[in-house]
């Protein structure tokens, strides 16, 4: 089975640091095929027909209603919704918004994801209470289908000019200048973000075993402990973090509608996750000079702890789900 640390070590030796993320994506890429000797997809699309069934929950009939509209984003009252529905919504529905998360394991969720939608935003105001909900197209960066493993790649760097050492450069030197890349929080609901997907994908396609998220960066402040009552509090990805199953989501603390912009639904994880960040580089070799040492967090999701079965062999494997 592949080995992402193995994969990590071999890649520092050819590429101790990269220009961006398009390119630690095709690096990383063009290593798994010369090393494992098996093909990679680049933006792969786990659910490449879209959907359009009703999961059979008390929410059947919201699910049936989204089945039925076409692609373009829809932003519902809730008393439309409860017009759909024939019932009032639950008093967690217009009090928590923890109740909206895009949750596999949710019946409300399951009807809204089995029909391929997503809640992307809701509002639980005195005023104003809606739901927006889209319907995306998911891409994941790398597919092994040899391996069946979905893969998830994060670079996030500070400010760095350097010239590093390349063996697969003639000659073996290359200039680099990283843009410092500061919105920390964002960057840290996108990286669980890419777990919560992973789950999605492992949950609805009984063709794929395991899933892997990786986020390299040169910016200590991913890997430290810092100041705990923070907006993004819920999603600090420091050294030695367990992340635990928390039904109610993972929230921003506090923050104002411009940051949380495109990510407003809170994140909702079915397995335990410990962060364990590992070294990866570090440039001229000293480790004291300042956005020189990069480190690497990965992060495996597997079958179980994103709350599918097992599965029986590929062979007696029915089609793809339903996409989440």
């Amino acid at each position: 089975m592949l080995d992402i640390h193995d994969l990590m070590r071999g890649l520092a030796e050819k590429r101790p640091v990269f220009h961006n993320e398009a390119d630690f994506q095709f690096a990383l890429a063009s290593h798994i095929r010369e090393e494992c000797k098996q093909p990679v997809r680049l933006e792969w699309m786990p659910f490449q027909n879209e959907p359009t069934v009703a999961a059979k929950t008390e929410y059947k009939c919201l699910g049936e209603h989204l089945a039925s509209r076409p692609a373009k984003p829809w932003r519902a009252p809730f008393a439309e919704l409860e017009r759909i529905l024939g019932e009032p919504l639950p008093d967690e529905a217009t009090s928590d918004r923890n109740w909206w998360a895009n949750c596999c394991g949710a019946p409300q969720a399951k009807a809204w994801m089995a029909a391929g939608w997503r809640v992307s935003r809701v509002d639980i105001g005195k005023r104003k209470k809606t739901v927006h909900f889209r319907r995306p197209r998911m891409y994941v960066d790398l597919w092994l289908p040899e391996e069946r493993t979905a893969i998830e790649l994060k670079y996030a760097t500070r400010k760095l000019r350097c010239v590093a050492q390349a063996s697969d450069l003639r000659p073996p030197c290359e200039s680099f200048s990283l843009r410092d890349k500061a919105a920390h929080d964002l960057m840290r609901y996108d990286f669980l973000k890419d777990l919560e997907r992973l789950e999605w994908v492992l949950d609805g396609r009984p063709d794929a075993r395991r899933g892997l998220t990786v986020l390299l960066t040169n910016d200590p402040l991913y890997w430290k402990w810092v100041n705990q009552n923070r907006i993004d509090k819920a999603f600090q990805l420091h050294q030695g973090r367990t992340l635990c199953r928390k039904p109610q989501g993972m929230d921003w603390k506090g923050a104002g509608e411009g940051t949380k912009q495109g990510r407003d639904v809170p994140i909702v994880l079915n397995g335990s996750y410990r962060m364990d960040w590992k070294c990866y580089s570090v440039l001229n070799g000293d480790r004291e000079a300042r956005n020189r040492t990069f480190r690497y967090l990965a992060v495996e999701v597997s079958r179980s702890s994103a709350g599918a079965p097992a599965g029986e062999s590929p062979k007696n494997q029915p089609g793809p789900a339903p996409s989440p």
